[in-house]
């Protein structure tokens, strides 16, 4: 298994070292895997898509303003 090494806010090693109960190491590595499947699921959806960026970016606007005039 491969290890990884990343920097952390000094406040958020602070929480860490006083929950020592906590199996840190585990939580991260879920986090990193559910982030990767995301992205890999996301990447298997737009790899076959002919959706150019700006129909993407149409949608997105047309999603934006429906939901604006449904909740305003």
């Amino acid at each position: 298994m491969s290890s990884l090494t990343i920097e952390i806010p000094t406040d958020l090693r602070q929480v860490i070292e006083n929950h020592t109960d906590v199996d840190w190491q585990e939580i991260a590595r879920r986090s990193l895997f559910e982030y990767a499947r995301k992205l890999a699921l996301s990447d298997h959806l737009t790899n076959e898509s002919l959706l150019t960026e700006e129909d993407v970016i149409e949608l997105d606007r047309q999603i934006k303003a429906g939901i604006a005039k449904r909740y305003s």
